[in-house]
């Protein structure tokens, strides 16, 4: 009897093993509220500042070019949301440059490839690092973005940024 009762009399003794680990879920809770609270305040303000995005795609096909009309919904992420519609596009036939022996350039002319621009209007958010469509996609000059819709898809170069706060 005298071992029963006195191992339901010891006590719990508390060491730095159990610190640490009450430490650690404190973190992660802690850190869970930060986070939530964070992207909560994201999309409080996402899709807040209006811009106007223009991207040059070269090497796009006839078929292709043809297919792009004025009005398309666009999105920036395969399968995503259209959150943006094409408002001008314009073409020109791509030329190629080529270095000859004497170093001399020729330029010559692609029969079969345009150089498509798209101006595209969206909503995003301005931040420290630029700018952001639907709080996914990253937008600055010079960045190869892919340009999805119903009926086209595109690759090409960002070459400018024009949002409301700018024209402010």
């Amino acid at each position: 009897m005298d071992r029963v009762s006195s191992s339901r009399k010891k006590k719990y003794k508390f060491n730095v093993i159990d610190f640490l680990i009450i430490l650690a879920v404190a973190a992660v809770v802690g850190g869970m509220a930060l986070r939530y609270g964070y992207y909560r305040s994201e999309r409080e303000n996402m899709d807040r500042d209006e811009a106007t995005i223009t991207i040059l795609a070269s090497g796009v096909s006839e078929e292709m070019r043809d297919a792009i009309s004025e009005g398309d919904r666009i999105s920036f992420v395969n399968g995503g949301e259209f959150t943006s519609t094409l408002e001008t596009a314009s073409s020109e036939g791509a030329s190629v440059a080529f270095t000859g022996n004497k170093g001399e350039v020729t330029l010559s002319g692609s029969g079969d490839t345009y150089d498509v621009t798209l101006v595209i209007k969206t909503t995003g958010t301005l931040s420290s690092t630029g700018y952001r469509v639907g709080g996914k996609t990253d937008v600055a000059i010079g960045k190869t973005l892919a340009v999805y819709s119903p009926g086209f898809v595109v690759q090409g170069k960002v070459i400018n940024i024009e949002t409301n706060a700018a024209r402010n």
